[in-house]
């Protein structure tokens, strides 16, 4: 563990309170928790916060149940509760005790509405805010070891994909079946799945979020696979589309429009350029194509300890994209009731220009079996 790191990043979150006026700020399980302690463990009913404040060191209020999770941390002061006693009230005595100013509380934006009621119960007087994005913009830009996490679950995804599809036989099997083999390598490899993911068959990929299920992977149609696990808590994220048998001139058109977007968008990249400009580089070809009716997502999205996060690679998108900063390119084209292609790749930002993190094959796999 990195004392320093983390240290660095708690001074960090109370100088955007110090600015925005905040008290103090009770983070909940979540990634931005665990970006600036290391907790890791997820929300339950629970009340587990970690106070930051101007007015005493960082602790958490945590039930015993999470000792060996608060141990895995930095944060060297705790006050526990058990399941005889109120959290809550714990919370109110510890505030009271290290004399912390409670007139403007921040809260994290995953904080379930059954907690939070709770908390405020106990801080009538207090004004509650959202104070996310203090953090979440410390984690636009990845450091050395974050981005080292996020090549080595990119490496892994690309892995994992080859041997899925490498297994072969997979005509006749379904949706379903294809998503929990693909998961079982990933894990297998070292990663770490929520069970998450899509793949979709033939007209079910014109659905951008389809839900996988016991659909037959067929002669004459193609499959679209959308997957990402975590490695040491990073994600990856890609997609692939595949097709069984001979494709029609249609869809092969639309396959290369789309690979055609994603290639210009990576080999045109210039740092600095606003995230709504990339954009507009895959969207311009994919509409001079004919399809930009159908191309109904943003190019990308943020990526690291969360699969989504900032920052937002879409129309309007004023976010300067610079080193440090990791995000999908994704463009795609969904003909309902007919097909869909998407091809994503992550890619980091580095201070020489854009680095592809994917590099499983992007040209069309025809799949003859």
């Amino acid at each position: 563990m990195d004392q320093a790191l983390y240290q660095n990043r708690i001074e960090k979150v109370k100088a955007y309170m110090a600015k925005e006026g905040i008290d103090a700020f009770l983070l909940s399980p979540c990634a931005n928790l665990k970006y600036v302690s290391n907790y890791g463990a997820m929300v339950d009913e629970r009340l587990l916060v970690l106070v930051i404040s101007q007015d005493a060191e960082p602790f958490f209020i945590a039930n015993r149940l999470y000792k060996p999770h608060i141990d895995e941390t930095p944060v060297s002061e705790v006050a526990y509760w058990d399941d005889s006693i109120s959290g809550y009230d714990l919370l109110k005595a510890e505030t009271e005790k290290r004399k912390i100013k409670t007139d403007t509380l921040a809260v994290d934006g995953s904080l379930p509405s059954l907690i939070l009621f709770s908390i405020q119960e106990k801080f009538p007087q207090s004004k509650f805010v959202l104070g996310s994005k203090g953090i979440t913009e410390l984690r636009l830009i990845k450091d050395a070891e974050e981005r080292k996490n996020l090549e080595k679950t990119s490496e892994l995804a690309d892995l994992s994909l080859k041997q899925t599809i490498e297994k072969g036989g997979w005509i006749g099997k379904t949706e379903k079946e294809f998503l929990n083999e693909l998961i079982n390598n990933m894990t297998k490899n070292g990663m770490i799945s929520d069970g998450s993911g899509i793949a979709a068959v033939g007209e079910n990929a014109a659905s951008p979020h389809h839900t996988t299920g016991q659909t037959k992977i067929r002669e004459g149609a193609a499959l679209l696979v959308d997957f990402g696990a975590t490695y040491n808590g990073y994600f990856s994220d890609m997609t692939r589309t595949f097709y069984f048998g001979k494709p029609s001139d249609k869809f092969v058109e639309i396959y290369n429009t789309v690979l055609k977007a994603n290639l210009k968008a990576e080999r045109e990249f210039q740092i600095g350029m606003l995230a709504k400009d990339l954009d507009k580089i895959a969207r311009d070809v994919i509409t001079e194509a004919g399809y930009g009716d159908y191309f109904i997502h943003r190019l990308g999205h943020g990526i690291g300890m969360d699969i989504h996060e900032a920052p937002g690679v879409g129309i309007g998108q004023e976010t300067p994209l610079v080193p440090g900063m990791a995000f999908s390119v994704e463009p795609g084209i969904y003909l309902e009731g007919d097909l869909g292609v998407r091809i994503e790749d992550i890619v980091l930002v580095t201070e020489e220009g854009l680095k592809v993190l994917n590099h499983f094959p992007k040209e069309l796999i025809i799949i003859e079996e």
